[in-house]
């Protein structure tokens, strides 16, 4: 039990499911949980916050800047430089690069940026699942989350309560993010896998 443990956490945090049995990755398949194991944006944002929280008493910005790359980078050689990893990767840094320039980075054209070098260094990458909907769930989330939040919090606050009101736009917050991300992800897995999982 302690080694089926130790092997969905290291499937959990690096994205390695080598070691995983094929019962338990069954069962995570069947239940529609495997993409939890699967590093993402989520992780390398816990890695850059992480680092910045390390490296805020570092007076020069361009140190505390190095030790975020070097943390998130470190964690994409770590995971295997998955897809969906190397996508965050590159938008968090060309975001604080932009941030050191004392330039307004654009969301979407980071994206393109990113996607075209990396179809320029893997060219083949073009059929991968794992690019398409990775890529797919941060167009979704860059085009429509923004809209469907403030669709949503027009409507919900209508209602009445102070505190229902902060609870609910946190709500609202995550509910717009998850529904951008599907609205590409959805055709692309129907496309793919006949199936959403």
């Amino acid at each position: 039990y302690l080694g089926r443990s130790q092997n969905f956490i290291k499937a959990l945090i690096l994205g390695d499911r080598s070691d995983m049995s094929s019962e338990g990755f069954d069962s995570l398949r069947g239940s529609g949980l495997l993409h939890v194991t699967a590093v993402s944006g989520l992780h390398v944002c816990l890695a850059a916050a992480f680092a910045m929280s390390v490296f805020s008493s570092v007076k020069s910005v361009y140190i505390r800047y190095l030790g975020i790359f070097i943390a998130i980078f470190t964690l994409a050689g770590i995971t295997g430089f998955s897809p969906s990893v190397i996508r965050s990767v590159f938008m968090i840094s060309l975001a604080y690069i932009g941030n050191i320039m004392l330039r307004k980075s654009d969301s979407l054209n980071i994206l393109g940026l990113v996607l075209t070098l990396y179809l320029f260094v893997s060219p083949f990458s073009v059929h991968s699942a794992s690019l398409l909907l990775s890529f797919g769930a941060s167009l979704g989330i860059i085009l429509f989350s923004n809209v469907l939040q403030t669709s949503f919090t027009t409507w919900y606050f209508k209602l009445r309560g102070k505190y229902l009101r902060v609870f609910g736009k946190n709500i609202i917050s995550v509910l717009a993010v998850s529904i951008s991300g599907t609205v590409i992800t959805i055709p692309i897995s129907l496309f793919l896998f006949d199936s959403v999982s």
